[in-house]
């Protein structure tokens, strides 16, 4: 192109269309993988209701996965980026990862905290926040109280 920016020369350099069929048939393929897999799961939740929930969450963690790695591959099939783009790819993916997880190491050191400092027990009784109760749970994320009228309120 002889006209195009600089830009978007660099762009179009990087970028092989002729992988665009396979980067379809990397999602279709994930699609259908992830559905088989999913009714699979939701017939074995149902006859081992013990597990359910346990099913259910390994469920959405290997869809989740095999949507990331779908995505990856066909982005690494349909560009080809130089070293120094995936180091800064990288650090940017890094960063923003970093300030999405914020809240939750927050949570994590708080817990950590809790569990070290002993300021209350399970089973003392607490107001936080305007809720009232009893301790029933201290976790490394969160706190659990049972309020007086038995509502179960998770404090991270």
């Amino acid at each position: 192109m002889p006209n195009a920016p600089a830009g978007e020369a660099g762009w179009m350099q990087a970028f092989n269309p002729e992988a665009i069929p396979v980067a379809v048939l990397v999602f279709l393929g994930t699609v259908l993988a992830v559905r088989l897999l999913n009714r699979l799961l939701q017939g074995l939740s149902e006859k081992v209701t013990g597990r359910r929930l346990l099913i259910k969450q390994i469920n959405t963690l290997v869809a989740f996965s095999a949507y990331l790695v779908a995505t990856v591959v066909s982005l690494t099939s349909l560009f080809t980026l130089s070293s120094e783009a995936l180091f800064a790819l990288s650090g940017t993916i890094a960063v923003t990862v970093g300030f999405a997880l914020k809240d939750m190491a927050a949570s994590f050191l708080a817990g950590i905290t809790i569990l070290i400092t002993k300021p209350f027990q399970v089973g003392d009784r607490i107001s936080f926040g305007g809720y009232y109760g009893e301790v029933k749970e201290i976790g490394m994320r969160a706190v659990q109280l049972v309020t007086l009228d038995d509502n179960l309120v998770t404090i991270p």
